[in-house]
C-alpha cells in the first residue's frame, strides 16, 4: 500500500499525521458529489489516511472541484476509525475531528495557494456514527 506522508502535526498534544494513499487517487469515489456546481469543469479525489498518537484515527475521502484551473469547491468525507474518536463534540473542550479536518483543508489551500478561486470553499460530510460538527464548512482562506 503506497501511502506518502501529506502532514504531521502536534495538535492540543496529540501527534497527528495524514497520509495520502497514492495508490487510489483520482479514483471515483462512491460519495454523492452533488455539491459540485456547473462551474466546476474538472474534480479529482484524494484518500487520506489520519493517525493520532499512532492510531488509526479517521479516514478522509476529498473530492476537489475546480472552476478552470483554479480550486473552487473542497467537498470531505469522514469516516471513523476508532472508538477512542468521539462522535459527538458537543461536550468536548476541543474536537480532534474538527482538528484534524481543519488541519487538512489548510494543506490543501497551501497546496493550491497560487489557484484558488475567488470564494473557494469546504464542506464535510461525516459518515455514521459521527454526529454534529454543523461548524467544518466555509470559505477557504489563506
Amino acid at each position: 500500500m503506497a501511502a506518502t506522508l501529506a502532514w504531521r502535526e502536534i495538535i492540543r498534544g496529540d501527534a497527528v499525521n495524514c497520509f495520502e494513499q497514492v495508490h487510489i487517487r483520482d479514483v471515483w469515489l462512491d460519495r454523492n458529489q452533488e455539491a459540485f456546481g456547473e462551474e466546476i469543469t474538472r474534480r479529482t479525489t484524494r484518500v487520506y489516511s489520519v493517525d493520532v498518537n499512532d492510531l488509526p484515527a479517521v479516514n478522509l475521502d476529498v473530492a476537489l472541484g475546480y472552476a478552470g484551473d483554479l480550486l473552487s469547491h473542497v467537498l470531505i468525507w469522514v469516516t471513523k476509525l476508532a472508538d477512542d474518536i468521539p462522535d459527538d463534540w458537543s461536550m468536548l473542550q476541543h474536537d480532534i475531528v474538527g482538528d484534524i479536518v481543519l488541519k487538512s483543508v489548510e494543506y490543501l489551500a497551501l497546496e493550491h495557494a497560487e489557484r484558488p478561486d475567488m470564494g473557494a470553499f469546504y464542506h464535510i460530510f461525516l459518515d455514521w456514527p459521527l454526529v454534529g460538527r454543523g461548524y467544518l464548512h466555509g470559505e477557504i482562506r489563506l
